[in-house]
């Protein structure tokens, strides 16, 4: 991996695009080895800024899969995501259960907060296809990894809840969550301010991004939140 480290700034574009998705694997994979973690890290912060769109493009999809695909471990409750047959295993029906395990998702500490946020800086990117891509992963991270966990004793309790349940949203607040991943919803909104010139469809995409899944309303298995939780996730969102 030392070799592919250096690999980042080689002169063919080609080359720097497999190396990205060669990088993501090595997280994906080798995710106990936590020094290295760290280096593949670095170097994809670096490759967010390539000259070429093509390779940019390519580390925001990779990483930003890589951070959907984690594991969740719910700091609020400490349960553990359970890897059942989701949307990620499409691919995946003839696999074995050992096949399974071998092939199970790292933890969302994989991602260093510092590779989120250089993602994060992508919003504002000239370029379509970057700023799209940004803000469609960074939601969906949102959602898995920060607002859907701090929600689930009041997702849990449906329109009925305990007031107190509500309350504890705001009382318990993981201060390492809300840092690596709290202030996403506030490089959403930066969008809404794209003139038409800029990107013309992006004023309606922001709204769709916040309602399908920043709030839950997208009709998939696990993203669906009651109306409760809804009201609960937009006052969290916009308080951030």
């Amino acid at each position: 991996v030392k070799t592919l480290l250096r690999r980042h700034a080689d002169a063919d574009e080609n080359i720097r695009q497999i190396m990205v998705k060669s990088l993501v694997n090595f997280l994906m994979t080798q995710h106990k080895h936590a020094d290295l973690c760290a280096d593949v890290n670095d170097t994809l912060v670096k490759t967010l800024d390539d000259p070429c769109v093509d390779v940019r493009l390519a580390a925001i999809q990779q990483v930003c899969g890589l951070a959907h695909a984690a594991l969740c471990v719910n700091a609020y409750s400490g349960a553990v995501e359970e890897k059942t047959g989701g949307d990620n295993d499409n691919n995946a029906g003839g696999s074995s259960a050992r096949g399974s395990r071998r092939n199970s998702p790292p933890p969302i500490s994989v991602v260093s907060a510092e590779l989120l946020e250089a993602v994060g800086l992508k919003v504002r990117a000239k370029n379509k296809e970057e700023h799209r891509t940004a803000i469609t992963g960074l939601a969906q991270i949102y959602f898995k990894h920060y607002l859907r966990p701090r929600l689930e004793y009041v997702q849990e309790g449906g329109d009925d809840v305990n007031i107190d349940e509500i309350l504890q949203i705001w009382e318990n607040v993981d201060s390492d969550l809300e840092s690596k991943f709290g202030w996403i919803p506030r490089n959403v909104f930066l969008c809404v301010s794209y003139s038409d010139a800029e990107d013309a469809e992006m004023r309606s995409r922001i709204y769709q991004i916040v309602d399908d899944t920043l709030l839950g309303t997208a009709k998939r298995e696990g993203s669906t939140l009651t109306p409760t939780a809804r009201a609960c996730g937009l006052a969290i969102i916009l308080q951030s």
